[in-house]
């Protein structure tokens, strides 16, 4: 007859085995998401002057530019808007969804307009989302987010900076 063996130590190695490395695949799974993500709120005065058709349109103002949730940031702009047709008061936030495209080092996004409130004192016309924020339906739009110090954050296309904004400290 044949002496039984006992497998046991060599199951629970591989078991444990096989756990160990599931966990590290889902820690650098999730780190690499995080990676990802963004996550700040930053302030800024601006002033922002077009000159579309012969006509100047000036847009100035405070803007706050928070990330929340996954993927998702907002931007809430609180001004004056002056044209040809008169000034107007702008009281909006405009909503974005963000991801880090394939292929792109980190600090490059690509942005989709995801919606827009307007307070009801803001009466501008809608047109200066798009023309002040690029946020045209439909269309996403590639953007760097870079730090250039610990508090100072610029946000700006393949071509130029666009805005540049502080880091909010909030006091605990």
């Amino acid at each position: 007859m044949k002496p039984e063996s006992d497998h046991s130590p060599l199951l629970w190695s591989v078991v444990i085995t096989i756990c160990g490395l599931a966990a590290i695949a889902f820690l650098i799974i999730t780190g690499d998401a995080k990676k990802k993500e963004i996550s700040f709120s930053c302030s800024s005065e601006f002033t922002s002057i077009l000159d579309v058709h012969n006509s100047k349109k000036v847009l100035n103002g405070i803007l706050l530019i928070t990330s929340y949730n996954s993927g998702h940031l907002s931007l809430s702009v609180q001004g004056k808007f002056k044209s040809d047709e008169g000034e107007f008061t702008v009281d909006r936030k405009l909503f974005f969804r963000y991801a880090s495209p394939l292929g792109h080092t980190a600090g490059v996004f690509t942005l989709t307009p995801d919606g827009r409130e307007k307070a009801p004192d803001d009466d501008a016309a809608d047109e200066i989302d798009y023309l002040f924020f690029d946020a045209y339906k439909r269309v996403d739009k590639l953007y760097m987010l870079k730090r250039i110090n610990k508090e100072t954050i610029i946000i700006g296309d393949s071509f130029s900076p666009r805005l540049a904004c502080v880091m909010n400290r909030f006091s605990g």
